[in-house]
């Protein structure tokens, strides 16, 4: 219901004048609240003399008409009492006419102020939501003063934050499983009994859900569940948005839980978690490969910066493998981009379904793919490997009806404990790779610092890499030349 600072902003002496100009003065107009208390009143006399205040004078009026003010919904808010000092029964019609058609506009004006007064009221609320689509259009995170940033975890886990505290939720989660990562902000209080609490088994039923519908989730009672294989808590609400990354990989959902007790989820916070959705997708962007949801080259490069910092030289051992696919420059040349993208995400959901907690996997270039494995020897290391080429190798790739076998390579480098150069590891296990693809070999071979073939195929490398170097810079010099005949004799 709406307060006397409504009914009060209508303007009496506005209304008295038009009924003057129907009925003869003297008049007068009473405005009530729900209560019956008169909260305003105009009164317009014969000779012109007016009155806006509540009057102490009382006069002795013939006819007068009490009309309710009502919403469009036929809620009373308060009532219109108009007097006249005539007393003749043959004005009583044509005042009672006028009486009416003076309070539909008192209900006009009325009913503008409302609905005034709930849009300032809908734009203050939603003025986080509106600064937030602004500031999403503009490329700018929110709740992020640098851009920069060195560990992917925190920058999602202040999202989460952000998220619970722009929705005034009780609790917001981000759930991306195939990245290992589940991250949660939940409010507290004395009591503790109105807070909802998830359940791990109620989450993944909600992503499944998304998994499958592609679409957001939104239930604020039991009754409206979609899906009855979803067991809901009775005490609480969910909203739960798909996060994707790419045009069609979705890797995890955002989620928001409230108790039963506050407001309903509306389409407007359905709107505001999908913009937090979308900077999350922002986030894993600039960390991780589009295509196949694995590391990129950088972030994979800052883990394994972590791992020579952390590393304890005497009682530790580190490997990196490198995973080639042979037949990748004919998959392209045959079937076409699209198909050997098919083909490099099939081989990324294969490696992640291997991925334990001593393994980082990566995808530092199209086509290959790293794993980082940590306090590993190098026994571990090969049977690791051994099992990853049989999982590749014995895989087959269906493009329109062709079937093909995917073949592989992997070449099992140790991180050198002296080795603090992240670019120069990457280096030397990738030219260990590309040694053990172009040999045209398959298979599992391991690779040391001072293997000879490898050696050679860096040394190789680097004069390559020098060469074109001095040609783009210009940096040869002529010392001899032979002078020859252009005829013979």
């Amino acid at each position: 219901m709406l307060t006397d600072f409504s009914l009060k902003s209508i303007s009496l002496k506005q209304h008295a004048q038009l009924l003057s100009a129907l009925i003869s003065p003297p008049l007068r107009i009473r405005l009530r609240n729900f209560n019956g208390d008169t909260i305003a009143e105009y009164t317009e006399l014969t000779d012109g003399e007016q009155i806006t205040a509540t009057s102490n004078r009382e006069e002795h009026y013939g006819f007068q008409e009490n009309i309710d003010v009502v919403s469009h919904l036929g809620e009373k808010h308060g009532s219109v009492e108009i007097s006249i000092m005539q007393s003749d029964k043959r004005v009583k019609a044509a005042f009672k006419r006028a009486c009416e058609a003076v309070v539909n506009q008192i209900n006009q004006e009325y009913q503008l102020n409302a609905e005034l007064n709930a849009m300032a009221i809908e734009l203050a609320e939603r003025y986080e939501e509106l600064n937030l689509i602004y500031n999403t259009r503009s490329n700018t995170l929110p709740g992020f003063v640098n851009k920069k940033f060195t560990n992917i975890r925190e920058s999602l886990n202040k999202l989460v934050i952000n998220c619970k505290e722009h929705l005034n939720v009780r609790e917001s989660i981000l759930l991306l499983p195939d990245k290992n990562i589940i991250l949660e902000s939940s409010t507290t209080n004395n009591e503790g009994s109105d807070i909802p609490q998830t359940t791990p088994e109620l989450r993944q039923s909600i992503y499944q859900w998304i998994v499958n519908k592609r679409h957001s989730f939104l239930v604020n009672k039991v009754e409206d569940l979609p899906d009855s294989r979803i067991k809901l808590e009775k005490n609480c609400k969910i909203l739960a948005c798909p996060v994707f990354e790419g045009d069609d990989y979705l890797s995890g959902m955002v989620m928001v839980v409230n108790p039963v007790k506050d407001n309903h989820f509306t389409n407007s916070d359905r709107n505001l978690l999908e913009i937090i959705a979308l900077n999350i997708t922002k986030l894993l962007l600039k960390s991780y490969d589009p295509l196949t949801g694995l590391m990129n080259r950088e972030t994979f490069k800052r883990q394994l910066k972590r791992t020579i910092r952390n590393k304890e030289p005497s009682k530790r051992e580190d490997h990196l493998l490198w995973i080639k696919i042979n037949q990748l420059n004919y998959f392209m040349d045959t079937l076409g981009h699209i198909a050997t993208d098919q083909l490099i995400r099939k081989i990324g959901k294969l490696l992640n379904a291997q991925k334990n907690e001593v393994i980082t996997i990566a995808t530092p270039n199209k086509g290959d793919f790293a794993l980082l494995l940590e306090n590993t020897s190098l026994e571990k290391a090969k049977k690791i490997a051994d099992r990853i080429y049989a999982s590749i190798n014995k895989s087959m790739f269906i493009w329109r009806g062709q079937s093909m076998r995917v073949s592989s390579c992997i070449s099992v480098n140790q991180i050198d404990r002296d080795e603090k150069n992240v670019d120069t590891i990457l280096v030397e296990s990738e030219i260990a790779g590309d040694t053990l693809s172009k040999t045209g070999l398959q298979g599992v071979r391991v690779y040391y610092r001072n293997d000879r073939e490898l050696l050679q195929r860096k040394d190789a490398t680097f004069w390559v890499t020098r060469v074109q170097n001095a040609l783009r810079d210009n940096r040869f010099q002529l010392y001899c030349q032979t002078i020859a005949p252009l005829k013979k004799n």
